[in-house]
């Protein structure tokens, strides 16, 4: 699908993308890395920005660099990093450490499988 070069969203759409996609696909990644479907609830918050989280889990997913190809002759390239930041809670320290990387492990299977 062809964008005017003025029209683009640049990191805009895709990091709306990428959320919409996990947001889909968490709940399943989430049963497959547990063992135990529903044992994990889903992300209860999704933020764009860093700001004080409210509900747990939480994910964030903010352009960390952008970068445009200035010699793309009339078209738009970008090389973009992302950072994805996952929150939880647990009042337990050791069963935090095993919480968060399993759902780190959850969504990382969710972006490998883009």
């Amino acid at each position: 699908m062809w964008t005017s070069y003025y029209n683009a969203g640049l990191s805009k759409q895709v990091v709306r993308q990428l959320l919409a996609v996990i947001n889909r696909d968490i709940q399943a990644a989430l049963d497959f890395v547990s063992g135990v479907p529903g044992s994990y609830a889903p992300f209860a918050e999704y933020d764009l920005a860093l700001l004080p989280v409210q509900q747990f889990p939480a994910l964030l997913l903010t352009p960390d660099m952008v970068a445009v190809d200035e010699q793309a002759n009339f078209t738009l390239h970008l090389a973009m990093r992302l950072t994805c930041v996952i929150t939880v809670t647990q009042q337990d320290r050791n069963a935090l450490a095993e919480l968060i990387q399993d759902y780190v492990r959850a969504v990382r299977a969710v972006l490998d499988s883009l």
